[in-house]
Formats: C-alpha cells, sequence, structure tokens
C-alpha cells in the first residue's frame, strides 16, 4: 500500500538502539516522506519497531525496563542506552501502569503469623480494623502519632531480632585468641570482662552504651594495677603514675617488656588509643551499638597483648 505514494522528501531520525560489545548504539534512518494520494498532505513512514518521534528502539526501551527490575540504577541504564534520565524513567513508569495493582487485605503483616500466634496480636485484622484504629489513635494527619503507631508495632520485633543475633554470636571466649586459655588468669580483671560481656548482651540505648565504655575504662585500670610493677617499668628520676592513667602505665608495661622496641613503642600508641576510644564511649550520649561493640574487643585485644608480655604468663 505505501509504494502508492509517490516520495515527497525525504527525513533523517536517530534512534538509541541494543548496545553493542557494551558501547552506544545509534541507528539512523533514512525514511521517507510521502505524498498521500488522496490529496491529504504528507506523511512519514514507520516501522514497528521505532514509534514515532522516539530517541530509542522499543527493543531498548524494553531491555531498559528489564534493567530497572533487576535494581539496577537509572543512571547506570540511561548511560548504557545514551539516552537522558527522564527517557529511561517515563518508560519504566509506563510499564509500571501496565500492571494489575494489588488489593491486599491486610496491611503490612503476614497472614500466616497472625493466624499461628507467633506474632503478637494487634488490633486490627483488615483494612477496616485499621483504618478505625488509625483514626481512633489521632494519626490523620499527625507524624508524630505515626511515628508512635510504628514503633509500637516493630520495636519488638526489632528487640527480638537483636537478643537473637546477639545469642547467637555471643562467644565465651576473649576474641578468640589463639591462646588456648579462655581466662586471663587475673580474677579481678576476667570479673570485668564477664561485666563488659552482660553489659554489652543488655545495652539497647545510647545511655547502656555509656555503661560498656565505663567497663572498659573499669578494665583498663585493672590491668594498669595488675601488670604495671614499681620495680620494673619506673625509670630513676620519674614519679609513679597512679592507677586511672592507664595509658602511661600499661605503655610503658608493653614498651618495657617487649623485646622489639619499635615495635614495642607501635603497641604502646596502640594501647593508648584503646583507652582514648573507652574514655570517649563512657562520656559521649550519643554512641551506638556498633561504637560500643568495637571498644569492648578493642581492649580485650589489649588485655591479651599484656597477659602475654606479663613475666607470669603461661605462654
Amino acid at each position: 500500500m505505501i509504494e502508492r505514494h509517490a516520495v515527497h522528501d525525504w527525513r533523517w531520525h536517530t534512534v538509541r538502539h541494543l548496545p553493542v560489545a557494551g558501547r552506544v548504539c545509534r541507528v539512523w534512518w533514512h525514511k521517507r516522506l510521502l505524498a498521500c494520494t488522496g490529496g491529504c498532505g504528507t506523511f512519514v513512514e514507520r516501522t514497528p519497531s521505532i514509534s514515532p518521534g522516539t530517541v530509542w528502539s522499543r527493543a531498548a526501551a524494553r531491555s531498559a525496563v528489564a534493567m530497572s527490575a533487576d535494581n539496577i540504577p537509572i543512571d547506570r541504564i540511561r548511560r548504557t542506552f545514551g539516552v537522558a534520565w527522564n527517557t529511561v524513567m517515563r518508560a519504566v513508569r509506563a510499564a509500571a501502569d501496565r500492571i494489575t495493582p494489588l488489593a491486599p487485605t491486610r496491611v503490612g503483616i503476614d497472614e500466616t503469623v497472625m493466624t499461628t500466634g507467633r506474632l503478637t496480636t494487634r488490633p486490627w485484622r483488615n483494612f477496616t480494623s485499621f483504618k478505625t484504629y488509625w483514626l481512633a489513635n489521632d494519626s490523620y494527619g499527625s507524624w508524630h502519632a505515626r511515628r508512635e503507631m510504628v514503633s509500637e508495632v516493630f520495636d519488638p520485633i526489632h528487640q527480638r531480632l537483636e537478643e537473637r543475633e546477639d545469642s547467637v554470636a555471643y562467644n565465651p571466649g576473649i576474641v578468640e585468641a589463639v591462646t588456648s586459655h579462655v581466662q586471663l588468669g587475673w580474677p579481678q580483671a576476667d570479673a570485668e570482662i564477664e561485666q563488659i560481656r552482660r553489659s554489652f548482651q543488655r545495652a539497647r540505648s545510647p545511655l547502656e552504651y555509656r555503661e560498656v565504655g565505663l567497663a572498659c575504662v573499669a578494665l583498663l585500670e585493672v590491668l594498669s594495677e595488675v601488670c604495671y610493677q614499681r620495680d620494673r617499668h619506673l625509670y630513676d628520676g620519674e614519679e609513679e603514675p597512679p592507677v586511672r592513667n592507664t595509658k602511661q602505665r600499661l605503655s610503658r608495661v608493653i614498651e618495657h617488656e617487649f623485646a622489639d622496641r619499635d615495635l614495642g613503642k607501635e603497641l604502646g600508641r596502640l594501647v593508648k588509643r584503646a583507652a582514648e576510644l573507652s574514655q570517649a564511649v563512657k562520656h559521649s550520649p550519643t554512641r551506638s551499638r556498633v561504637e560500643a561493640g568495637i571498644t569492648a574487643d578493642t581492649v580485650f585485644l589489649i588485655a591479651n597483648i599484656l597477659r602475654r608480655l606479663t613475666p607470669a604468663s603461661p605462654e
């Protein structure tokens, strides 16, 4: 049918197609501008592979939508095909509009979990009862009320997950040291280590994480009292530092007992940083669980080093 119309002119149309060897592929289509035999004017020939006026082929658009379904960033997709960010988003949104919307019967909670009683029962069972609960708790137009509702539902779940994680990850040894001994052999220091473990296991708030820092400081002071010996570590002309001065006393122990003086000084700096970290966690009201755990692990490491270097150490 199209051959019946005379060619009036030619037009160039550049479109992006599927990438070739990882490079953007452009197709130049020299298409015909045809004159209508019925005298209605001119029109441009079309092909099912390319939409009129588009900047990329239908195959490229379908491939981009498939990439977005695999959670590939839009910016990466648009660089792959050499098109604009908005072009990719329009294709993704058009594909999403063709998906049949879901009609859930429950809001945010698996039905199997609710019916088997493995989760605390909530005052709603379907959307209607949830909306009633929503309005009764002034959640309409109030972000504070919404946060309180979410916290009431999910905080117990998060707490149970954290407790489960801690119970699985709990290790009665001292940070998996290479020594076969599970205790230092210094009763007071071993008691402080157990206190750190207990504090960390039950800690759930920044205030409780400060208690972990306080326990770490207490352990360093015990090590300072046990390991520092006046006749071995106090040099001529010096005054003995107080027990609470853990940085000076413990770094001197390591520097003195270590055969390699240069390495001993490096380990002495590690002791000082561990003491500073413990004090920081002890005094800060905004510390997290990760910071408290790293501080405890670091202090345990210092305890193992000191136990290995002391003359009475079994190894």
